[in-house]
């Protein structure tokens, strides 16, 4: 069963990619992909490694860094990408027992992501951080939980049940 979801993740996932890079404007024949081709990435997006130089793969970091930037205030983009984070720090959790550091990559595309993941939420993006754990949008979210959304929860409460098994030892 697995192997027909991970299949079609990355046939709906190639297909965004597809559709996002033939989409063109006329006007200056930029690649721009819609909020929607965003959200179904995010949607889909299953992470592969603790690694998030693998987990955030090649089609989805092309679908992001398409996105315009006049998009990266509106509010579905920004809970597309918390949901992106929020399940990287829950494989996270499961496979490895512990958060990452979202830093550890030299991908100018991730870095973007990060800075844009860190003024989503508010924090600083001024300096560069010494360390950002995968974490970050999880315990952000612990705070305000007014503004989540049904996928935010599910994840999160998938997480929590992860930190109690990792605090009882079941590792």
């Amino acid at each position: 069963m697995k192997k027909i979801i991970s299949v079609f993740s990355l046939i709906s996932t190639t297909f965004v990619f597809s559709s996002c890079v033939n989409d063109s404007k006329e006007s200056d024949n930029q690649t721009k992909c819609s909020i929607e081709d965003f959200c179904h990435s995010a949607s889909t997006f299953q992470p592969a490694s603790p690694d998030i130089n693998i987990s955030f793969n090649q089609n989805l970091m092309c679908v992001f860094e398409a996105i315009s930037n006049d998009d990266l205030s509106n509010e579905q983009f920004r809970h597309c990408l918390k949901v992106i984070y929020l399940k990287q720090y829950l494989y996270h959790l499961r496979c490895c027992n512990q958060g990452y550091d979202l830093n550890a990559t030299n991908d100018k595309k991730i870095v973007r992501s990060n800075t844009i993941m860190l003024h989503t939420l508010g924090k600083d993006t001024t300096n560069r951080r010494e360390m950002i754990n995968s974490g970050i949008v999880y315990y952000h979210l612990k705070k305000h939980l007014n503004d989540i959304s049904v996928d935010e929860k599910n994840l999160m409460d998938s997480i929590a049940i992860e930190e109690k098994r990792i605090l009882k030892g079941n590792i």
